[in-house]
């Protein structure tokens, strides 16, 4: 007996599409920088950075890159290394012994020096992460966090060549830094605007 069966069109498995979200970046507890139990605050690599597409005059530039090399010393012990690397990456080819001389100086300035001690715990130039009122993420980039062997925190902005705003902007930009910590339970005891160029050091009011 011979039954024959009919087929019709093969059935397409329609799959539910998946919500969109954001896109997923790494995140570091900044508890693993700074040995602080703050759960709430995260560090993000350096792929947040957004450069502006602007074209930046050689003094801009040469700013920037110093800049960069600044945030990349974490301590004392890691001067050779820095300089190495910075030189490496094309940060400081055209001036090398400039920003060596800016380095050393800022390790055995009494006012600097503290900065770099090789106990400290640093964060360096990370986004940090934090939920205002409404729920969305607030985004801060302080240049340098440093937790104290004898537990206090340190704030510091580097500053470099010639800009347009004041000073009085860069404190206030510190002093929203601190804010931002403080409202994730994080207090900043001191904060600076510092121009490693001059070694100029501004102390803001938290």
């Amino acid at each position: 007996d011979m039954r024959i069966f009919s087929v019709g069109e093969p059935a397409t498995v329609q799959r539910k599409a998946k919500p969109k979200s954001e896109p997923t970046v790494p995140m570091d507890p900044i508890v693993r920088e700074l040995g602080n139990d703050l759960p709430e605050i995260y560090t993000y690599p350096d792929i947040l950075e957004v450069c502006a597409p602007e074209e930046y005059s050689a003094i801009q530039e040469k700013g920037i890159k110093m800049h960069k090399m600044m945030c990349m010393l974490k301590s004392r012990r890691l001067k050779e290394r820095t300089l190495r690397v910075a030189y490496r990456r094309g940060l400081i080819r055209d001036n090398y012994k400039e920003a060596e001389a800016m380095v050393e100086r800022a390790l055995s300035d009494p006012k600097t020096a503290p900065w770099f001690d090789d106990r400290n715990k640093v964060c360096n130039e990370r986004s940090i992460a934090i939920k205002d009122e409404e729920g969305k993420c607030v985004y801060r980039r302080p240049d340098r966090i440093i937790r104290t062997p004898e537990g206090k925190t340190v704030l510091i902005d580097y500053k470099f060549g010639h800009n347009n705003r004041s000073k009085a902007n860069y404190i206030k930009q510190v002093q929203d830094y601190a804010t931002t910590l403080a409202a994730t339970g994080m207090t900043v005891d001191e904060g600076y605007v510092w121009y490693p160029e001059t070694n100029e050091i501004i102390a803001v009011q938290l």
